[in-house]
């Protein structure tokens, strides 16, 4: 996998800040259905509430 596909696959929002499309990541991080990755993305948000973190700030 490529630091470059990110790269490519970033966008900014209207104040300039990074984001990037679940549905883009998805097919950069391979998986090949959406539901696996929804689960990915559930992790990612319990990850961030365990560690103090706002989900808001890190997953949208």
């Amino acid at each position: 996998m490529s630091h470059n596909l990110f790269e490519q696959a970033k966008q900014h929002d209207e104040h300039g800040v990074e984001f990037w499309s679940a549905r883009t990541l998805q097919d950069i991080l391979e998986y090949s259905e959406w539901r696996n990755f929804s689960k990915a993305i559930d992790r990612a948000i319990t990850a961030c509430k365990k560690s103090g973190s706002l989900p808001e700030d890190h997953v949208c």
